[in-house]
């Protein structure tokens, strides 16, 4: 089993390395983490920070951008069976 966690991020370096880092250390014995990260556009660090934590990552126009709309295409870019949001 897959789980899927959906992070919309925008400049979102301040936290996401410790966000990343603790979601890693979550006890996985009956599923796997997927990480999917769903960017609108940072200029910061962010998808290095991504990166170095081997997320999957997608891309959403700023002028494309609404809550819902990010979380729809994050879940149809995830593969997991249960699907986790969290805001960056």
């Amino acid at each position: 089993m897959i789980v899927s966690i959906i992070i919309r991020t925008l400049n979102e370096e301040r936290y996401l390395y410790e966000l990343l880092n603790e979601i890693n250390k979550q006890k996985k014995n009956n599923f796997d983490i997927e990480t999917v990260i769903i960017d609108s556009g940072s200029d910061d660090n962010t998808i290095e920070i991504a990166n170095s934590f081997n997320s999957k990552i997608t891309y959403i126009k700023k002028n494309e951008f609404t809550f819902g709309r990010s979380l729809n295409l994050g879940s149809e870019f995830s593969s997991g069976d249960i699907l986790v949001y969290i805001s960056g």
